[in-house]
C-alpha cells in the first residue's frame, strides 16, 4: 500500500475508533433474511388469488414469455416447503378487430393475437359464486386508433398443475379502466369498464358493465355524455341508499368556459345502466365510505377534504362536512360509524371519521426518514388481499394500520419501510408467505385498474419471503454505518462529517439481490445490486476535477427483497489539491531571531524547519527562526486532513546577529586598546636640574 494511502487509512482508523460509542450508533452489516428472487424475468403486474380452487392463495405474476420475451405471459408460484415452486408459464391473448388487419398486423386473420410486453394486462380477483376466482384481462394498442379488444380470461391450474389460461370471451369493447364490484348485492361481482374515449369525441365517455351469467358475461350499456374524464374508475360502496354498490369517476366538462368538476355514477336498475351526475365542490379523488344507513362518500384534494351526501335521483350532492385537512388519500378502513378516511397529510397519516373528525395520528417509522428525500420513497397504500389475518389494512412508512370489521383502525406496529417496493400480498398455507415487487408503479391491486398503455409501466423484480420477514421492522432504525476507504470521519455519529480528497468508498455487507443508491454528487444516483457474495463496495465521492473546498451531503440507501431500508448520510467536504500554505520573513536587525508569519488551512498540520507549529484558528501562525548576516534557508510543510500537502522554502537575513559575534577576542581586543589610549593620555613630569645641594634635605629643628 502506497505510504499516502496507508497514513490516510491509520488517520480514518483513529478517528473511527475514538467515535465508535453512541447512543445513535446503527449497523455495521445489514442483515441477512430469508428472501428469494424469483426468476424468470421482470414483472409486469402481480397479485395473490386461489387459483387451485384449495383455499390456499398463490402468487400470480405477468412475465415475459419464454419463448418469445416480447410478449407477455402469465405464471403461477405456489410454496413447496420452504421453496416457491413455479408452474410454468402460459402466453396471454388478446381478440384481433377489424383495424389489426386493416392495417396488416393480422395478414393471417387469426382470432386470438399475442399480447405484447407493453400492452396492458390486468389481473383481478373476481368473487363468483363459488368464491374467489383470478381473471387476467388483456387488450391490444399496437397502432390503433381505440385499444382494442378488450378479452376476459380465467387463471388456473391443470391437471399436471401447469399454468392454464381458459378464455371467457372476448368484450369485442375498448377498455381504459376494469375493476370488480357487487353492483346488485347478490355476492356476485360485476366488471365495470370504462372504455376508451374515441378521439374524435373525447368527452362522449361509453361504460360498460359486464353481469356474470353463469357461463360468460352479459353485457349492459350506458354513457357519460359531456364528460371529459380526470379520474380513475373507483367502487363508491352504497351512496345512493339503494340496494347494491355504485362507482364512478371524476370527469370536467366539455363545455367551453366551465370548469367546475362534476362526479360520474352508475347503477344496475334490473337490466338498466343508470347514470346520474353531481357538481363537486373541488377536483380531487373520490373515496366510498361503505356505511349503507349514512350513504355518504368522501372527496379528498390537496387543500381539503369533504363528506357529500348524494341519493338517488338527486341532482346535487349535499356537502355534509369540510376540514382543510387536504392531502393525498390512501383509502377508507372500516365500515359503518367506525369507517376511517387516511389522508397523507404533512409527513403522517391523519385519519378521519365520517364527519371529518380527527381520530388518530399516525406517523412514519424512523427508518422510513432514510428514504423521504431519497430516490425510493417508502411504501404508502392498500396492503392487496389484507393482513396476516386477511382483514383489511393499509401501509405507511413501515407501519401497518389494519382494522377488523367490528374495531375501529389503528396503527398496530412497524413492519419494513418497503422503500422502493410495493407489498403483493400473502400467500401460501396459513398466509404464511408474503411476496414484495420491486417498482413502485408496478400493478399490485387487486379488484382491477387501469388499462392504460404499458410503456408507462416498468418492470420490476418479485421477492418471496416468510411472511415474518416483512412484517418485521429494520434494526437500529434503519441507521447503517459502513466501513469506509479514503476519507477521514469527524463529528459526532448523529452528523458525521466526511473528508476525502476523492474517491472515498463504503463497503459492508447486506443480503445478495439487494439494491444500494448513492446520491449527492452532481448527476443521476448510481444505483448497483449486491451481488451473490453479500459484499458492497461502493463509491461514495467520485474523483473529479472540482475546486477544491467543495461540500455537499452524501447519501447511501440499502434496500433489501424483502423491503427492509437501510441508510447513511455524510456531510462531504472535498479537499482536492494542497493545503494554502502562504509565508514572509522581515528584516530583522541586531535581533536573536526573525518571525516567519503566515496562513494555511486551520486543521492543517504545519512543520517549520523541523518543528510543529499550531495555527490559529483562522490559519494564521508565526514561527521564530535563528537568522544570521548571511542568507539562511528554512522549508515548511503543511499536511491537512486527508493527506494533501503543501511545501515551501524561505530564506531569511539577519543584519547583525551579535549572539554569534566572537565576544572574548574582541573583549580581550577592546581592553587592550583603552589600556593603550589611557596610558598614551597620562601626563608625565619635566627633568629640571638642583641650584641648591642643601635644598630639598630635612634639618633637624632643635
Amino acid at each position: 500500500m502506497p505510504p499516502r494511502v496507508l497514513g490516510r487509512a491509520l488517520l480514518m482508523a483513529s478517528l473511527l475508533a475514538a467515535s465508535a460509542v453512541s447512543p445513535l450508533a446503527g449497523v455495521e452489516a445489514v442483515p441477512p433474511e430469508r428472501a428469494t428472487v424469483l426468476p424468470g424475468g421482470d414483472s409486469f403486474g402481480a397479485m395473490v388469488g386461489d387459483v387451485g380452487g384449495d383455499g390456499v392463495r398463490e402468487l400470480i405474476r405477468l412475465v415475459p414469455w419464454g419463448v418469445n420475451p416480447s410478449q407477455m405471459a402469465v405464471e403461477v408460484v405456489s410454496m413447496a416447503g420452504d421453496a416457491p415452486q413455479r408452474h410454468g408459464h402460459h402466453l396471454v391473448q388478446r381478440a384481433a378487430s377489424p383495424d389489426d388487419t386493416f392495417i396488416g398486423n393480422n395478414p393471417n386473420e387469426d382470432p386470438l393475437l399475442p399480447v405484447g410486453i407493453r400492452e396492458p394486462t390486468r389481473l383481478i380477483a373476481w368473487h363468483g359464486p363459488d368464491g374467489e376466482r383470478v381473471m387476467a384481462a388483456a387488450i391490444g394498442v399496437t397502432e390503433l386508433p381505440r385499444p382494442c379488444c378488450l378479452t376476459l380470461w380465467w387463471v388456473t391450474l391443470d391437471r399436471a398443475g401447469e399454468t392454464e389460461l381458459a378464455l371467457i370471451q372476448d368484450t369485442t369493447s375498448s377498455a381504459a379502466h376494469v375493476i370488480a364490484v357487487d353492483l346488485d348485492d347478490d355476492g356476485v361481482d360485476e366488471l365495470a369498464v370504462a372504455e376508451t374515449p374515441d378521439p374524435s369525441s373525447p368527452d362522449d365517455t361509453r361504460v360498460l358493465v359486464l353481469r356474470w351469467n353463469g357461463t360468460d358475461f352479459d353485457r349492459v350499456e350506458g354513457r357519460a355524455e359531456d364528460a371529459l374524464i380526470t379520474g380513475p374508475l373507483t367502487p363508491l360502496g352504497d351512496s345512493d341508499g339503494l340496494p347494491g354498490e355504485e362507482f364512478g369517476f371524476v370527469a370536467m366538462p366539455a363545455t367551453s368556459g366551465r370548469d367546475v368538476p362534476s362526479l360520474h355514477r352508475f347503477r344496475l336498475d334490473g337490466n338498466r345502466l343508470v347514470t346520474e351526475h353531481a357538481e363537486l365542490p373541488s377536483d380531487g379523488s373520490i373515496h366510498g365510505l361503505r356505511d349503507r344507513s349514512a350513504t355518504r362518500f368522501a372527496l379528498v384534494s390537496p387543500q381539503a377534504a369533504f363528506t357529500l351526501r348524494w341519493r338517488a335521483g338527486g341532482r346535487e350532492a349535499t356537502m355534509v362536512a369540510r376540514s382543510s385537512r387536504g392531502g393525498r388519500a390512501l383509502g377508507v378502513l372500516g365500515r359503518g360509524p367506525d369507517a376511517r378516511l387516511l389522508i397523507v397529510r404533512g409527513g403522517a397519516v391523519e385519519m378521519l371519521d365520517a364527519d371529518l373528525g380527527l381520530r388518530q395520528d399516525v406517523a412514519s417509522g424512523a427508518p422510513a426518514a432514510w428514504f423521504v428525500e431519497g430516490g425510493w420513497p417508502p411504501y404508502a397504500g392498500e396492503l392487496p388481499g389484507g393482513d396476516e389475518a386477511g382483514e383489511p389494512a393499509m401501509i405507511f412508512g413501515g407501519r401497518l394500520i389494519s382494522a377488523s370489521e367490528d374495531s375501529h383502525p389503528s396503527a398496530l406496529g412497524d413492519i419494513a419501510a418497503l422503500p422502493g417496493k410495493a407489498p403483493v400480498g400473502f400467500f401460501g398455507p396459513r398466509r404464511g408467505w408474503a411476496a414484495v415487487a420491486d417498482g413502485g408503479s408496478l400493478p399490485v391491486g387487486r379488484r382491477g385498474g387501469s388499462l392504460g398503455v404499458a410503456a408507462e409501466t416498468r418492470g420490476g423484480s418479485i421477492a418471496v419471503m416468510p411472511a415474518q420477514a416483512m412484517m418485521r421492522p429494520e434494526r437500529d432504525d434503519g441507521r447503517l454505518e459502513p466501513e469506509i476507504t479514503d476519507a477521514v470521519l469527524e463529528g459526532p455519529p448523529a452528523q458525521p462529517v466526511l473528508l476525502t480528497a476523492g474517491g472515498a468508498v463504503a463497503r459492508f455487507e447486506a443480503p445478495p439481490s439487494s439494491s444500494v443508491l448513492v446520491s449527492g454528487q452532481a448527476g443521476d444516483p448510481a444505483i448497483t445490486t449486491v451481488g451473490q457474495d453479500g459484499i458492497a463496495q461502493v463509491l461514495l465521492v467520485t474523483p473529479s476535477d472540482a475546486p477544491r473546498d467543495v461540500s455537499f451531503t452524501a447519501r447511501l440507501l440499502v434496500a433489501t427483497p424483502s423491503g427492509h431500508g437501510y441508510g447513511a448520510t455524510w456531510q462531504v467536504q472535498v479537499l482536492e489539491g494542497p493545503p494554502l500554505l502562504t509565508a514572509t520573513a522581515p528584516l530583522a536587525p541586531l535581533s536573536f531571531s526573525v518571525p516567519l508569519s503566515g496562513r494555511t488551512a486551520p486543521t492543517a498540520s504545519l512543520v517549520v524547519d523541523g518543528e510543529p507549529v499550531t495555527p490559529g484558528p483562522d490559519g494564521t501562525f508565526v514561527a521564530l527562526v535563528d537568522a544570521g548576516p548571511l542568507p539562511r534557508t528554512f522549508r515548511l510543510k503543511a499536511t491537512d486532513r486527508v493527506g494533501n500537502t503543501a511545501e515551501l522554502t524561505i530564506s531569511v537575513v539577519g543584519v547583525v546577529d551579535y549572539r554569534r559575534l566572537p565576544w572574548v577576542p574582541i573583549i580581550a581586543g577592546l581592553t587592550l586598546i583603552a589600556a593603550g589610549v589611557l596610558y598614551l593620555r597620562v601626563p608625565r613630569p619635566s627633568a629640571v636640574p638642583a641650584t641648591d645641594p642643601d635644598e630639598g634635605v630635612l634639618e633637624e629643628v632643635e
